[in-house]
């Protein structure tokens, strides 16, 4: 009696998946997969975080009202400002 190649690798397929073994390496394998995916998003999701503090910065926000004035007015502030002082 002759066995077929695919019957032969049937019977190895069944011998591996059914030891003890085989079950243990895939659930070593599947964990270590499961903690890079994790290690992956805590770092992504840390990474985005940062991004969106960085990005919630007002920009548009002038903290030095004298320097502005100077700069976008020069000279005609303090011209103002000497006409406010005659009362």
């Amino acid at each position: 009696m002759t066995i077929s190649r695919m019957e032969m690798i049937a019977a190895a397929v069944t011998k591996v998946q059914s030891g003890d073994e085989f079950k243990t390496k895939m659930q070593k394998k599947s964990f270590k997969a499961r903690v890079k995916v994790l290690v992956a998003q805590k770092r992504l999701a840390k990474e985005f975080d940062a991004e969106m503090d960085r990005l919630n910065e007002n920009y548009n926000v002038w903290t030095d009202g004298p320097q502005y004035l100077e700069k976008h007015y020069g000279g005609m502030v303090e011209d103002a400002a000497k006409g406010d002082e005659w009362n």
